[in-house]
C-alpha cells in the first residue's frame, strides 16, 4: 500500500486548469503537462468575465452577463445559475464562492441564492477586483490618477488603505482588468505581488512588488502569445492563455523564475476568454503526509506482531 502511494504521488498533477472557449465550453488540462482532460459546460460560455474554483468543493464558478452559474469541475455537472442583472464587469471571489463584482463605485457580492450584499467607496471608478492570499481585497481605481485600494479588513467594506498612487503616470490603462493574478514566491522579483494584464496593449502587463510598489510593465516572453486572455497563478509562478501566430491555436506559457517560459498548445479552443487553474496541495506536504501514512503503518504492523 505505501509502495503505491508513493507511486500516485510521484505521478499525482497538483494544477487543473480550465479555460473558458467562448465557442464551445470550459476546457479542463493537466496544466503542468498539457495533457487534455474533456471539456464541460457546452454552449454555456458566451459572455464568461470571470470564472473560479474551488478544491475544497470541486465547484466551478462562471459569471457572466447572463448570470452567475456553478458546475462540478470533475463530472461537468451542471449545479444552477443565479439570474441578475447585467454584470459587465470583473469579479474575485470569496472563500464561500461567491464572486464579487466592482463597477464604478459599488462593491456588490453575488452568491447562488441572489444578491448578498453590496458598500459603496465614494470617488471612486473601480475597475477591478482581487482576493489576496492575505484575506483582503485589492481593487483598481482608475480615477485619482489610478490607484491600487486594499480593503482595511478581510471582509468586503468600504473601509481602504491606497497601497498604489500615481498610476496614470506609467500609462497604465483606465481599464486593466483583463486578467489579474497573486504572484507566488517563484517569481523573485514580484513575489507576493500583484500582476495585472493590459486590456488594450497585448504585449505589456504591470507588475508590483510585495509593498505595491510599481516594477515592470513588459518583458518575459509575453509577446510570445498574440493576444492576452488570462492570467493565474501556479504553485511559483504565473500561467498566462491567448492566442498564438498560429490560427485557431492556443498558447499556455509559465513564468516559474521570471526569465525561464514554458509552453503547451491546443487546436480545440478558438477564442480563449478566461483561465483558472485550481491548485491541489503543494507536492511536499502530500509527501509528508504519505511519509506519516507509512510511518503510522510501520506502527499498526508492530502493534499488531506484538
Amino acid at each position: 500500500m505505501v509502495a503505491l502511494l508513493a507511486i500516485s504521488t510521484a505521478r499525482a498533477s497538483f494544477e487543473l486548469m480550465i479555460i473558458t472557449d467562448w465557442n464551445s465550453g470550459f476546457h479542463r488540462f493537466d496544466a503542468e503537462t498539457g495533457t487534455y482532460l474533456g471539456m464541460f459546460g457546452n454552449g454555456q460560455t458566451e459572455g464568461t468575465l470571470a470564472t473560479w474554483g474551488s478544491s475544497a468543493t470541486n465547484r466551478f464558478y462562471a459569471m457572466s452577463y447572463n448570470g452567475l452559474r456553478s458546475w462540478n469541475y470533475s463530472t461537468g455537472a451542471y449545479l444552477g445559475i443565479v439570474n441578475f442583472n447585467c454584470i459587465n464587469s470583473y469579479a474575485t471571489n470569496d472563500a464561500s464562492g461567491n464572486f464579487i463584482t466592482v463597477a464604478g463605485s459599488a462593491v456588490t457580492t453575488f452568491g447562488l441564492s441572489g444578491v448578498n450584499s453590496g458598500v459603496s467607496i465614494s470617488g471612486t471608478s473601480l475597475q477591478w477586483i482581487y482576493r489576496h492570499d492575505d484575506g483582503r481585497y485589492y481593487m483598481g481605481d482608475s480615477s485619482n490618477g489610478g490607484r491600487i485600494l486594499r480593503t482595511t479588513g478581510t471582509t468586503v467594506s468600504s473601509s481602504v488603505d491606497v497601497v498604489a498612487s500615481g498610476l496614470g503616470s506609467i500609462g497604465m490603462p483606465a481599464t486593466p482588468r483583463h486578467a489579474m493574478a497573486h504572484i507566488r514566491p517563484g517569481l523573485p522579483n514580484f513575489a507576493n505581488g500583484l500582476y495585472v494584464h493590459d486590456s488594450t496593449t497585448n504585449d505589456r502587463f504591470y507588475a508590483f512588488d510585495s509593498n505595491f510598489n510599481y516594477v515592470s510593465n513588459s518583458g518575459y516572453g509575453v509577446s510570445n502569445l498574440t493576444t492576452r486572455n488570462g492570467a493565474a497563478r501556479g504553485h511559483y509562478g504565473i500561467y498566462h492563455v491567448g492566442k498564438t501566430s498560429t490560427a485557431g491555436t492556443i498558447g499556455i506559457g509559465y513564468l516559474d523564475d521570471g526569465s525561464a517560459w514554458r509552453y503547451f498548445t491546443s487546436n480545440l479552443i478558438s477564442q480563449p476568454t478566461s483561465m483558472t487553474v485550481i491548485l491541489a496541495p503543494e507536492p511536499g506536504s502530500i509527501v509528508a503526509f504519505g511519509a506519516g501514512l507509512a510511518a503510522m503503518l510501520r506502527g499498526l504492523k508492530r502493534s499488531v506482531k506484538s
